[in-house]
């Protein structure tokens, strides 16, 4: 895993891109992680994440008011 091999690093000058779900949301979908969320710190948002609901087209749904 990226986050563990970044936290294990500690050479000062190595980044991490990645989704702000290392820190928020894994803590609390795993009970362990192999990578502790303190050690990572953010210094910068460079995109949003955007939700997304598909379905099969073989449902033949236009818009969700359709559901």
């Amino acid at each position: 895993m990226a986050a563990k091999e970044f936290a294990g690093r500690r050479d000062d000058h190595t980044l991490l891109y990645s989704f702000a779900g290392l820190i928020t949301i894994n803590p609390l979908l795993y009970e362990k992680l192999p990578y502790d969320p303190r050690d990572l710190t953010p210094i910068a948002t460079t995109s949003d994440n955007f939700l997304v609901i598909a379905a099969s087209g073989k449902l033949k749904i236009g818009r969700l008011q359709n559901c």
